[in-house]
């Protein structure tokens, strides 16, 4: 044998197959045990666990910054409109939820069709036609500065008691997510009407 018999005797380890009398490589078989399962289900269950309420969380904001977004539109669409056609219609002088729906009711509309889910707080559920769940002012918006609330979430839009409090738009056109003093006192005190 040469220098290189050992290697090859190392290299290729050959068993017995019973009964056959024919050499094959070894095969060593990975058998997987219970323990293994066990463990990749209890890794998969803590992590899914660990995401899912995140997740849900995440969509539950992103519906949030939806609904802030609907009530700014609105506002903007507002304001261009009265700018480009303020002799026909100055809707300052609007209040409530009429200052929103007007939108529809000029000619041309400004919003038709699938336009209107605007009206309709995302959080609150899928829009339908014809729902308007965003309260208007309760005072004419010439009258108003920069930091008065225009509009506001109903007080069912973000929770059924209103205990997650809810979106308001301001003069100055900015949208405040509020849970305590700003988005209540719209409410209790009548500054956002129907």
């Amino acid at each position: 044998m040469g220098a290189d018999a050992p290697n090859t005797a190392v290299c290729y380890a050959f068993a017995l197959e019973e009964g056959s009398g024919e050499n094959h490589p070894m095969e060593t078989e990975r058998r997987i045990s219970l323990m293994e399962i066990i463990a990749s289900i209890v890794m998969v269950s803590v992590l899914t666990s660990l995401v899912v309420p995140w997740v849900i969380t995440a969509r539950r904001r992103s519906k949030f910054t939806s609904c802030a977004a609907h009530l700014s539109s609105l506002y903007k669409m507002t304001e261009i409109y009265s700018s480009q056609v303020s002799r026909r219609l100055d809707f300052r002088q609007l209040r409530g939820k009429k200052l929103w729906t007007w939108l529809v009711e000029t000619e041309p509309p400004i919003l038709q069709g699938d336009e209107a889910q605007f009206f309709s707080c995302p959080v609150k559920g899928t829009w339908q036609s014809g729902r308007m769940d965003y309260l208007g002012p309760s005072r004419k918006v010439n009258n108003l500065v920069d930091g008065d609330p225009v509009a506001c979430d109903e007080e069912s839009n973000h929770s059924w008691d209103g205990s997650e409090g809810g979106n308001v738009l301001l003069k100055s056109g900015a949208v405040v997510e509020d849970k305590a003093e700003l988005w209540k006192r719209c409410i209790k005190e009548k500054e956002c009407v129907p």
